[in-house]
């Protein structure tokens, strides 16, 4: 996704991004992208980038979690994805 940046640096961009869009859902990024950069001082920990620089991931991982809930449907089923059959088998055991 940041081309040259270790997934370690951008780790709390990406956690930020997806913690957020937890917490906003039904909610665009252009409504709320003031208030996360606001936020992002507070929430970034020890992370040494500053909003410019956690803004791709943060959205990355925005835009990801958004993609995943439009799969979802009422019961948190994908809808697109057929279910994996299972691979148990049942055998008969005999009575003693």
């Amino acid at each position: 996704a940041i081309s040259g940046a270790s997934y370690e640096s951008l780790q709390p961009a990406y956690r930020y991004g997806w913690e957020s869009r937890s917490r906003l859902d039904g909610r665009e990024w252009r409504d709320v992208e003031g208030d996360l950069a606001s936020g992002w001082e507070k929430a970034r920990g020890n992370s040494r980038l500053d909003w410019e620089a956690a803004k791709p991931a943060a959205r990355d991982a925005w835009d990801r979690l958004s993609r995943e809930n439009e799969r979802m449907d009422d019961d948190g089923a994908t809808r697109d994805i057929p279910p994996i059959p299972s691979t148990k088998k049942k055998w008969d055991v005999p009575r003693r």
